[in-house]
């Protein structure tokens, strides 16, 4: 009865920031994070590999595949912030709002996987500790980037140290 009297509703666990950016989808169908870098709209994608990204520049060429994030405004800070809005919008169960948050990681983890910022300890722990079991949608986004770029490096040791507190994890990335 509190809440009907002072107008307000308190949803524990949510930060504000969150919460402001599934109330903007809830609105407009879409959110976006400050900050970040447009991927240009009509370059070869570089991002997919090592040699990609530290080759000559003309190597993308060969592929001649467009970058999947073209035209998006993306930042390795965004991949837990897209981790936490897919967490809260799976406890309500919204569907359209995971599937954007979902995609928001995977364009992230295209550009950024070898980012040393990524913080991808952090979206580990709040994916696996936060959604239930058998929903595998944010999980198996995580475990596959892992998978295809086994030498990933970030954090400076933070995932190896996750992957010893969550060996099943590891065994499903599967490294060795």
């Amino acid at each position: 009865m509190q809440e009907t009297n002072s107008r307000e509703v308190q949803i524990p666990d949510v930060d504000t920031i969150t919460m402001k950016h599934i109330l903007d989808y809830m609105y407009t169908s879409t959110y976006q994070f400050p900050g970040g870098e447009t991927v240009h709209p009509t370059a070869y994608c570089n991002h997919s590999t090592y040699a990609l990204l530290h080759g000559p520049p003309t190597a993308p060429q060969i592929f001649k595949r467009k970058c999947p994030c073209a035209g998006k405004t993306l930042s390795a800070s965004h991949l837990l912030l897209h981790v936490r809005i897919y967490t809260v919008a799976d406890y309500f169960d919204m569907l359209d709002l995971k599937a954007f948050a979902r995609q928001g990681v995977i364009d992230v983890l295209h550009v950024y996987w070898q980012y040393e910022g990524l913080d991808l300890a952090d979206a580990l722990e709040e994916a696996f500790t936060s959604t239930l079991d058998d929903d595998k949608g944010i999980r198996d986004v995580l475990v596959d980037a892992m998978k295809m770029h086994p030498g990933l490096v970030v954090d400076e040791g933070d995932v190896e140290e996750w992957f010893e507190d969550h060996p099943e994890v590891k065994a499903r990335v599967n490294w060795d």
